[in-house]
């Protein structure tokens, strides 16, 4: 499941979400690290972070992120994202 900041922005299904980060990465993005937290417990993970993300006409758009990861075998997966703006 990824969840974004407006409330249209829901995923559930496979293909959506893959349509969702495909869409994502075809942007051009200058991403910066504000800051970083990472856990993990046995073959869960989780991450919080804030990101600066910089478009190409100079607009900076801060970023909160969390993620729930699940190890399966030797792969870390991705089973829950919050991708949100925040503001400074």
């Amino acid at each position: 499941m990824v969840i974004g900041s407006d409330p249209k922005d829901g995923y559930k299904d496979y293909e959506a979400i893959i349509r969702f980060y495909e869409a994502a990465s075809a942007a051009v993005l200058d991403i910066n690290l504000v800051e970083l937290n990472a856990y993990r417990e046995s073959t869960v993970g989780w991450v919080v972070d804030r990101v600066m993300a910089r478009l190409p006409h100079c607009i900076e758009i801060p970023i909160r992120h969390t993620y729930i990861f699940h190890q399966e075998n030797e792969a870390w997966k991705i089973v829950h994202a919050h991708i949100f703006y925040w503001s400074s």
